[in-house]
């Protein structure tokens, strides 16, 4: 069905790119049931989009039951857990070797885990390298290398400090509206006026970055 609607919509010129759990119905993204999507997915120059939330839904979250329903816990911790599990999945899966041109978001759960979770990857593809078997490079370096980008929170006091571990060609703007706890209508502001960031990080992460994700953005 994913298949068939990228075949649907992308002649269109409207979409840039699609939407999917980091898991689903049992199979992490590197799963190859999932490899005609990424195929098509790459034919047709969308980027892939990657965001959990269930909404009370499957697919579950890590530790959602165990939590017992509280949101606190859900919210502060569930979206941390499964991007970082998609990013694990994503890199030592190797779908960055496999689809040379495709690009992949990690969207709105934050990035100053990024850095230590890269530096984190790293060592575990040195010292487990039989579980890796298809990537050729270590996961900082595949990911920084022009196709995985990260949402930053705009008011994440972490920012200005991933960008000076890994740069800022990997970071893009979102707004999270309209959701509760989202900083819209003052999202770009608090950005514009971080004196800790520079005037050339601040046009890459509030839009040139995002053109980078997105090329078929007219």
């Amino acid at each position: 069905a994913g298949v068939a609607e990228i075949r649907r919509v992308a002649p269109e010129g409207t979409a840039v790119g699609l939407y999917i759990q980091t898991h689903m119905e049992g199979k992490q993204l590197d799963h190859r049931d999932f490899y005609p999507l990424w195929d098509e997915a790459q034919d047709a120059g969308l980027a892939i989009t990657v965001h959990h939330g269930s909404a009370g839904l499957p697919p579950w979250g890590l530790g959602v039951f165990e939590m017992g329903g509280n949101w606190f816990q859900q919210h502060a911790s569930v979206f941390l857990y499964e991007q970082m599990r998609a990013v694990a999945t994503v890199l030592g899966g190797g779908l960055l070797e496999r689809y040379p041109e495709l690009r992949f978001a990690f969207l709105e759960s934050g990035c100053g885990w990024l850095p230590f979770w890269l530096e984190r990857l790293d060592h575990h593809s040195e010292i487990m390298p039989m579980y890796v078997p298809e990537l050729k490079r270590r996961p900082t370096e595949a990911f920084l290398a022009g196709r995985c980008f990260i949402s930053f929170d705009p008011d994440e006091v972490a920012l200005t400090d991933v960008v000076e571990v890994l740069g800022d060609g990997q970071l893009v703007y979102a707004s999270d509206y309209p959701h509760f706890d989202c900083t819209f209508p003052d999202s770009v502001r608090l950005v514009a006026e971080n004196d800790r960031l520079s005037g050339v990080t601040k046009r890459r992460i509030l839009g040139e970055n995002a053109l980078s994700l997105y090329p078929r953005i007219p």
